[in-house]
């Protein structure tokens, strides 16, 4: 599957990109999470339990209740992933410099070691689009973003490897983006494009379920695949979140094991159960713990809808 766009016959490549199906994975970033580090900035923890997270128990317990992926950026691109779903703060590194960081309640990983990875899996398959979507940032401003962020990556990566904001990307196709060599879309979470190659956060169309429950989740997966905006990419969420009962209830527990691994498979069996006409309507599917399952029915999806 690490090249399964390359793979795609060429009446799919020629479709535009939000009318294929395309696998992308949930806070991709939350992956072997530090515990050594201090409490991210994301989430809104009382005081007292930042206090009590320099407690090591206390750590791993948030750790486990955090963490919503197992493999790791590559290891989720060579499976197949082409949706990357990213959360960054701007935190003080070992050297003291700032670097924005990848987080979900504790930190991850820095953003040249990831986008390191994901530079190099392109580099390894030229014929691969991959989406960064940047959706939340925290104690970052629009010009640190710039600053931080863009004109690292803009380095890294070269600017002709970005799609330019000028072009219509919901449109594009992956044969043109392969073309081009545009084949790095990244959106950013503003309301207004930046720097020419980076697109508005209004690019996408994303609702979050908020669910905690299997038929709950359902019920919204259902909901969504009846709309489709032809104006931009359209997210799937299928997504479990804690509450905190769920988690003061099963302290020993994890969000891998109570919520992420039931929702992957409701997931993966709704995209498997999907009528003609909602596939019509379907384009990024995100889950937790992503797995070759997962991927595999989404990716086949497509050639159901376009050959059936």
């Amino acid at each position: 599957m690490h090249r399964w766009m390359a793979d795609l016959p060429d009446e799919l490549k020629q479709k535009p990109i939000n009318r294929l199906l395309i696998p992308g994975s949930h806070d991709t970033g939350a992956h072997q999470l530090h515990v050594d580090y201090p409490l991210a900035r994301d989430q809104k923890f009382s005081p007292l339990l930042r206090a009590v997270s320099k407690i090591p128990a206390v750590k791993l317990i948030i750790k486990r209740w955090s963490e919503t992926q197992s493999l790791s950026i590559t290891e989720q691109l060579n499976l197949g992933i082409r949706y990357l779903d990213i959360r960054l703060e701007l935190a003080t590194n070992n050297v003291d410099d700032k670097s924005p960081y990848l987080v979900h309640a504790l930190y991850g990983a820095e953003s040249p070691t990831f986008m390191q990875e994901i530079k190099q899996f392109m580099d390894d398959n030229p014929e691969e689009v991959v989406i960064i979507d940047v959706n939340h940032i925290y104690q970052m401003s629009e010009t640190e973003f710039l600053q931080y962020f863009v004109l690292p990556i803009e380095q890294l990566f070269g600017r002709d490897s970005f799609c330019p904001v000028m072009v219509d990307i919901v449109n594009a196709t992956i044969s043109e983006l392969v073309e081009t060599n545009h084949r790095l879309i990244v959106v950013g979470p503003f309301c207004h494009n930046l720097h020419g190659i980076v697109y508005s956060m209004e690019t996408v169309r994303s609702k979050w379920p908020n669910k905690n429950k299997i038929y709950e989740l359902i019920k919204s997966m259902r909901e969504e695949v009846t709309k489709f905006d032809e104006t931009r990419f359209n997210v799937l969420q299928g997504v479990m979140t804690a509450r905190f009962s769920d988690i003061a209830t099963h302290l020993f527990s994890s969000l891998k094991k109570d919520l992420s691994l039931p929702g992957r498979k409701t997931t993966t069996d709704f995209v498997n159960s999907t009528t003609h006409q909602e596939r019509q309507n379907m384009n990024i599917v995100i889950t937790d713990q992503v797995n070759m399952d997962f991927v595999a029915a989404v990716i086949n999806s497509n050639f159901k809808t376009e050959f059936e």
